[in-house]
């Protein structure tokens, strides 16, 4: 996992890389109150605020179980 700009870049076992946009990891977090959320958008995210004051970012990380990973973010 490779942090690029406002992306996470990820390289998988079998080769395949994936970046992923920090804001659109934010909006996808599948944590209760987020999914309880009324400004869930129709694809099922998080809306975000138009405007933010600091560039968005992850101020850290932890593995969940076998296969996930909680970000914090600002």
């Amino acid at each position: 996992i490779k942090r690029e700009n406002n992306y996470l870049t990820i390289e998988w076992a079998d080769g395949h890389k994936s970046a992923l946009e920090l804001s659109y990891l934010r909006r996808k977090c599948p944590c209760v109150m987020c999914k309880s959320a009324d400004l869930r958008t129709p694809d099922g995210g998080v809306e975000l605020p138009g405007f933010q004051a600091k560039p968005m970012d992850i101020l850290a990380s932890a593995p969940v179980g076998n296969y996930a990973v909680n970000f914090r973010f600002n």
